[in-house]
C-alpha cells in the first residue's frame, strides 16, 4: 500500500470504518419481518467485509470476520480472497490451508492458481506445480456409485473460469501442451479466449512469435460466432491486452478496435456504459490516448466515466500536466453527480486516492471525508455495509473490489 495513500485512512481510521461496517450488518437482522431475507444479506454484507478487510492487509480481522459466516457459500468468496492475500506475503502453507476450506470448486480453483502464480513469482516452480495439480484435481468429474459421472462445476461460465485460471497457471510454468489441452477443454466461448490469449502471450515471452501469432487467432475465432454483447467486448479487450503485453502492440489495437464497433451498438444503456467504460480503460493501457478521450466521452452515466478519467489523469502526468489536471477535476466533478450513494462514496475515494498520487494530499483528504460521509449516511443498513468497505478498498487499492467467482 502507497505510504502516501495511508495518510488518507491509516490502520486506526480503518478499523472503526470496518466497525461501522460490521455494525450495520448487525442493524440488517433487525429490519423487517423476513428474518430468513435478512439473515442471507447479513452473511453477504459480512463476506463483503472480510474480503476487503483481507484486501487492504488486515487478514487476521478478515478471518474473524469470516468465521462469523455459517453459510459456506457466502463464506467461500471471503476465504478465496484471503487465502490469495495471504499467498502474496509468500505465507503458501498458510494460503493452501485456506484455500481448501473452500467449499465450491470454481473458488477454492481460482484460489489455488493465484497461489500457485504467487509461488512461481517466488521461485518456488514445484510447489507451483503440485498447486496447480491440485486444482486440476479438483475439477475432475466424480464417480457415484460406480454408475455415472457429475461434474464438479455444474454452471459452465464458472466451469470455465475455473478452467481458464488453470491454463494460464500452466503456461506461466511452462507447461504449455498442458495450458493447451487445458484451454480447448472450455465450454464457454469467452473462457475459452481469454484462455488461448494467456497461452499466446506467455509463448511470445517465451520467444516462439508463430505460435503465439498462431495462438492469438485462435482465441479471436473462439468468440467470432457470438453475437455483441458484454460477454464478447471484455474476451476482447482481454486478447487486446495480452497481445500488447506479448509486444504486439498494432494487434493489440485491432482487436480493441473491434471491441470498441461490438459496444457501440448494444443497445441497452447501462451494458453499452460499462463496455465503453472498460474499453476506456483499455486505450489507456494501450497508451492510445486520443482514442481514450474520445471514447470516455460516449459514456453517458456518470458513475462509468470516472475511472477513465482518473486513468487518462495518470498518464497525462508526465507528458501534458494541465490535460491531467483537467482529467482530475473533471473525474472530481462527475463523481459528484452520481446519484447512488454507494458508487458516489467509492468514485469519490478513486478520486482522493488519485489526488493523494498528484500530491494534492489535502485536497484529496477532504474528498474522503466526502467518501466517507456519503457512505456513513445511506439509510439502508446492507447498502451502507457494502459502500464502507468499497471507500477503503478503492482508496488503499484502487481497485473496485467485491466479486462472487
Amino acid at each position: 500500500m502507497d505510504q502516501s495513500v495511508t495518510q488518507l485512512i491509516d490502520s486506526d481510521k480503518r478499523f472503526w470504518i470496518f466497525h461501522k461496517a460490521l455494525g450495520a450488518a448487525d442493524e440488517i437482522v433487525e429490519k423487517g419481518n423476513d428474518k430468513s431475507r435478512n439473515v442471507r444479506e447479513q452473511l453477504r454484507a459480512l463476506c463483503a467485509i472480510a474480503s476487503a478487510q483481507a484486501l487492504v492487509g488486515d487478514i487476521d480481522a478478515a478471518m474473524r470476520t469470516a468465521e462469523l459466516i455459517h453459510d459456506a457459500s457466502d463464506r467461500d468468496p471471503a476465504l478465496r480472497t484471503i487465502a490469495e492475500c495471504q499467498a502474496k506475503t509468500a505465507n503458501f502453507n498458510t494460503s493452501i490451508s485456506t484455500a481448501r476450506r473452500i467449499h465450491y470448486t470454481a473458488q477454492r480453483v481460482a484460489a489455488l492458481t493465484a497461489i500457485a502464480d504467487a509461488q512461481r513469482i517466488g521461485g518456488d516452480l514445484v510447489g507451483a506445480r503440485i498447486t496447480i495439480n491440485e486444482a486440476l484435481h479438483a475439477i475432475k468429474p466424480r464417480k457415484v456409485l460406480w454408475l455415472f459421472k457429475i461434474t464438479a462445476i455444474p454452471d459452465a461460465m464458472d466451469r470455465g473460469h475455473a478452467k481458464r485460471y488453470i491454463a494460464a497457471a500452466q503456461a506461466k510454468i511452462g507447461d504449455i501442451p498442458g495450458a493447451l489441452r487445458t484451454a480447448q477443454e472450455i465450454d464457454y466461448p469467452t473462457e475459452r479466449a481469454l484462455a488461448l490469449s494467456a497461452v499466446a502471450e506467455t509463448r511470445t515471452k517465451g520467444g516462439d512469435q508463430i505460435a503465439a501469432k498462431s495462438t492469438f487467432a485462435d482465441a479471436v475465432r473462439a468468440i467470432s460466432d457470438i453475437e455483441t454483447g458484454t460477454a464478447k467486448i471484455n474476451a476482447l479487450c482481454g486478447i487486446a491486452e495480452a497481445q500488447v503485453t506479448a509486444g504486439d502492440r498494432d494487434a493489440g489495437i485491432e482487436t480493441a478496435s473491434s471491441a470498441l464497433a461490438s459496444a457501440r451498438v448494444i443497445t441497452d444503456v447501462t451494458y453499452r456504459s460499462w463496455a465503453l467504460r472498460d474499453l476506456a480503460l483499455l486505450w489507456v493501457k494501450l497508451e492510445h490516448i486520443t482514442n481514450a478521450i474520445a471514447t470516455a466521452k460516449e459514456i453517458n452515466q456518470p458513475g462509468d466515466r470516472v475511472l477513465p478519467l482518473l486513468a487518462l489523469a495518470a498518464a497525462q502526468t508526465a507528458s501534458n500536466p494541465a490535460a491531467a489536471t483537467t482529467s482530475l477535476i473533471e473525474a472530481f466533478n462527475t463523481a459528484r453527480k452520481i446519484d447512488n450513494p454507494h458508487f458516489k462514496a467509492e468514485a469519490l475515494a478513486a478520486v482522493a486516492r488519485a489526488q493523494t498520487m498528484a500530491c494534492s494530499l489535502g485536497v484529496a483528504s477532504t474528498t474522503i471525508a466526502e467518501a466517507l460521509s456519503t457512505a456513513e449516511g445511506i439509510q439502508e443498513p446492507l447498502d451502507r455495509a457494502f459502500a464502507l468497505p468499497a471507500v477503503v478498498v478503492m482508496c488503499c487499492t484502487g481497485k473496485r473490489w467485491f466479486r462472487s467467482v
